[in-house]
């Protein structure tokens, strides 16, 4: 008889309580290292991982029946495949920790690479005494795109589209105001479609570091190819969603038909279609 076995019947027989029990078999776990299929030890030498193992140690106690293997057999069996299930969980953390890290630089490197690199200049700076052909046509396109106008944008359009910046702001809530429900939807939609970006990377990396040919490996590759899906799917639903007014909210906020909306905004379309292609010369017969 071992002495984990020697020990168990000790407990059985009443000379050990369930605490006594438990602790000495820990330290018979830690010092039997050779015995075990897996570690029980953390890497530093403490025992760290017996900790994570204790809850199914005492499950394992609970559930032994002396009918079958010895009880040193049956805990060390019990002891691997519960110290495999929380190596995994590691590794799953640390992946996921890597993932998210890894997220944040280049979120953050979208943000400011782009941007602090070059002194600010702007590009579209509004004079006083610029000269526009059509100012209604501006003033459609500056309510198209209401969701990108600041207010200082607003006080300094105003002067040259000849429209008081009162006026044009209050024209810019009530866009707000009747898009405000499409705007929500839209914004939730733009956070799951990142959560699901993230699972996609999560996913990606475990199926590289998963053993090739694993069930864990395919488990990983399934998960991966409908994360991939269901991300496709969400983009296109983004990408359906317009950010900019309806030709008909522009029309119900000036209090105009909408076709007269619809014809400025086609003649403009039709003027600046292809602004970088130079004049064709006359063909010569």
């Amino acid at each position: 008889m071992t002495d984990i076995d020697a020990l168990y019947a000790r407990y059985r027989a009443g000379a050990l309580d369930r605490k006594q029990f438990e602790e000495q078999l820990c330290r018979r776990l830690i010092e039997h290292q050779k015995k075990a299929k897996g570690p029980v030890r953390a890497k530093d030498g403490h025992a760290g991982l017996i900790s994570d193992l204790y809850p199914a140690l005492r499950r394992a106690i609970d559930a032994y029946k002396e009918v079958g293997s010895s009880f040193e057999a049956y805990i060390f069996s019990k002891m691997y495949w519960a110290s495999r299930g929380c190596r995994t969980r590691e590794l799953k953390h640390a992946v996921a920790e890597s993932v998210f890290w890894t997220d944040r630089a280049l979120e953050s490197r979208d943000r400011q690479g782009g941007y602090l690199e070059e002194p600010f200049s702007e590009p579209f700076a509004l004079s006083d005494h610029a000269i526009i052909s059509n100012p209604r046509q501006i003033l459609f396109l500056i309510l198209k795109s209401y969701w990108y106008l600041s207010d200082d944008f607003i006080e300094r359009a105003a002067p040259v589209i000849g429209i008081d910046a009162a006026r044009l702001t209050e024209m810019v809530r009530k866009l707000r105001e009747m898009r405000i429900t499409r705007d929500v939807e839209r914004r939730g939609l733009q956070e799951r479609l990142e959560r699901q970006r993230y699972r996609c990377m999560l996913y990606a990396d475990r199926v590289k570091d998963a053993p090739e040919g694993s069930a864990a490996r395919a488990r990983a590759e399934r998960r991966l190819a409908k994360a991939r899906e269901r991300c496709e799917a969400m983009q296109k639903r983004r990408a359906a969603m317009s950010e900019s007014a309806t030709n008909r909210q522009v029309a119900c906020v000036l209090g105009i038909p909408k076709g007269t909306v619809d014809s400025n905004l086609y003649t403009l379309k039709q003027r600046h279609k292809s602004p970088q292609q130079p004049p064709q010369p006359p063909a010569v017969s």
